[in-house]
This record gives C-alpha cells, structure tokens and sequence, in this order.
C-alpha cells in the first residue's frame, strides 16, 4: 500500500511540459513563427525570456501560428520543463522578461500525452472591421476600416452559410494535396454594434490565410460585389485560391483554444 501510494505521488508530481495562455498585441510582430535573429516573432520573444529567466535553451510550440500582425487574446502554447521553477515563479518571471505587448495570464502543467496543437479539438477567432467613412485611431491596429457602407443583412446571410464540414481550399492558396482539406466549423456569428462590425468563427482548425480570404468573400458580399448565391458556389464548389481579396491582419484575434477537459480549475493546478 505504503509503495502504491509513492509511486501515484511520484506520477503525479512528475512534469515535463508547462503549458500558458497568453495575449498579445501582434502589431509589432511578424507573426508567431521564429523566422531568423533579425525579424522579430512572438516565438522569438517566448524563447529569449525562457533564456533570461532559466539560462537553457527552450523551443516553445503554439497552439495557433498567428500571422503577422494578428493578435491574440487566448493563444496557448507549450515548452519542456528543464528547470526546478515551480509554474508561479514561470508566470511571473516570464512576464518580467516579456516586453509590454505580450503577458502570460496562466501558467499549467501539461496532462498526460498533451499536445498544445493537436489535442485542441476547437479554435476561436475573431475579425472586426470599422464601417465608417473616416479611419478609426485608437482602433488602428485591432480592427480593419471599411468605408464604403455594408449591408450588414446580406453579410449576415452569407455568414449563415458557414456551417458543419468545409472544403477551405477556395480560401487559401498554394495546396499540398497531402493534406487534409476539411474543417468543422462548430459556430460562426455576426453581430453589429454603432459602426463595429465583429465575426466570430470556431473551427476545428484553420489554414494559412483562410480567416482573412473568408473575410474578403463576405466583405464583397456587403459591399455588393458578389451575391449571396456566389459566395454560397465558393463555399460548396470553389477551385484553390479561388477567393482571392485578403482582409488586412489588424482586424483577425485568436480568441481561444479549446481542450477537453483542461485547463483543470486554476485553483487546484496554478502554483502547484
């Protein structure tokens, strides 16, 4: 009994991978990627201050490759622990190390056989454009301007299109025909506000560009561009590419990703 009971305390205390939520302006950011020493990347910054703060040398997974420009408010990512850091001191010391625009707002130990990218069954993202004749200032960098007026009712429509299992090849554009081209979109939505208009996709995952092209197709849609039937053809028979206007990154933020079953409750897992 004595030496069952060890050997559980010994599982369960044993981690190898940490795991944090972020945000993120991305404004000042060629995407999430690491590309080289000279460009600066969220994964850049995730990697320098793991160095700053442990002294070793860590290469940080995220659940979601955000692109230049993009933001994110619920990004996830991941990193072996190598250290004897305890994950409140991880938090806090990463965000000392961190510049401005990036903050860790959680930090777990991975469960077992987690994977940041794929044991996510769903992500969230969100585009938001400003409809209104003059640029907007203290939106500029999370938000895209649209001044001609949109028929919010068509764009609504067209929205009500995206639903259950998706071809998303018409919205990227280069394709290896290896991969698998279908995603499951669990919920889209539109909604309006004053001059604010905001798309809300969750999906079981997302290609290179596919939100922004998505965005295009019915930004065209409101502005009377292409009809309701036409993007409804580009959803169900579209050829690679084929949606070929790309809203700007500012407007797009990874909202969340989502697990089953975890995060467990921030209580009993934060600062074990």
């Amino acid at each position: 009994m004595v030496d069952t009971l060890t050997d559980n305390i010994s599982t369960l205390t044993k981690h190898d991978r940490v795991v944090l939520f972020l945000e993120y302006d991305g404004g000042g950011y060629h995407g999430y990627q690491m590309q080289n020493e000279t460009i600066p990347t969220i994964q850049m910054s995730l990697e320098n201050a793991l160095h700053n703060l442990t002294n070793l040398s860590h290469r940080v997974t995220a659940a979601s490759r955000t692109d230049r420009g993009v933001n994110a408010f619920g990004q996830v990512v991941s990193f072996a622990h190598k250290s004897n850091l305890d994950l409140h001191t991880y938090q806090r010391g990463m965000n000392y190390h961190l510049p401005k625009d990036i903050v860790v707002n959680n930090a777990f130990w991975a469960p077992p056989n987690f994977h940041v990218r794929s044991s996510a069954i769903s992500r969230t993202y969100r585009y938001t454009i400003i409809n209104r004749s003059s640029r907007p200032a203290i939106d500029r960098y999370r938000a895209a301007h649209i001044s001609t007026s949109l028929d919010f009712g068509m764009m609504e429509t067209a929205i009500q299109m995206i639903k259950g299992t998706i071809d998303v090849r018409p919205f990227t554009g280069s394709w290896d025909e290896n991969d698998d081209p279908y995603r499951r979109f669990d919920k889209v939505s539109i909604s309006n506000h004053l001059d604010m208009i905001t798309v809300e996709m969750e999906a079981s995952g997302f290609v290179t560009h596919q939100i922004r092209r998505m965005m295009g197709a019915i930004v065209q849609v409101g502005l009377g561009e292409m009809s309701v039937e036409q993007f409804n053809r580009l959803l169900i028979n579209g050829s690679t590419g084929e949606a070929s206007w790309m809203m700007p990154s500012e407007g797009l933020c990874l909202i969340s990703v989502k697990y089953e079953g975890f995060p467990p409750e921030i209580e009993r897992n934060q600062y074990a």
